[in-house]
């Protein structure tokens, strides 16, 4: 049954919806690249290596030119690399769980698949399912692939989105 919230509609899946389901994950996937590099260039770990690799390479190499050029080559090389990584696990999932969605999510009792549409479009996505891993006797659920448009948030979709799952796992 349809959820109405602030202009919101929050409706099961249908197959109409695939397309806008699969390009919504995606990019909300790939907005975490960015964030996670910034984070991973603040480890002391990552001064470290790239000092460390620095300092190797004059010695052995006796160029200070190259000495300097390792550390941009380096963040070049992880950036390439962190992207590459999403890349891979955004194609993993399109590929394995949201390429057939009704029979992945929609036709097994223990999981499900929710739209929020505004204005007829689909502005945000989650999913129901049962962990990969059970816990001992315990029936448990998951919220996953929960994604807002960018331009939709701030608005308490994913709120909602997260209660309505809540009430199915109920």
């Amino acid at each position: 049954m349809p959820q109405a919230v602030a202009g919101y509609c929050i409706r099961e899946y249908r197959d109409s919806n695939c397309e806008a389901a699969r390009s919504l994950f995606a990019a909300g996937m790939r907005e975490h690249v960015p964030k996670n590099y910034l984070r991973m260039l603040t480890l002391p770990r990552a001064h470290l290596f790239l000092l460390g690799v620095s300092l190797m390479l004059f010695p052995s190499s006796g160029s200070l030119l190259l000495s300097l050029l390792a550390a941009p080559v380096l963040l070049a090389a992880g950036w390439l690399l962190m992207d590459s990584y999403y890349v891979q696990f955004v194609e993993r999932w399109l590929r394995e769980e949201l390429w057939d969605i009704q029979k992945t999510c929609m036709e097994r009792e223990e999981s499900h698949f929710w739209v929020a549409e505004s204005e007829g479009e689909v502005v945000a996505i989650v999913s129901a399912k049962p962990p990969s891993r059970y816990t001992d006797g315990e029936r448990t659920l998951e919220l996953a692939r929960l994604s807002v448009r960018w331009s939709h948030r701030n608005r308490g979709i994913a709120r909602a989105l997260s209660g309505t799952v809540l009430s199915f796992a109920q």
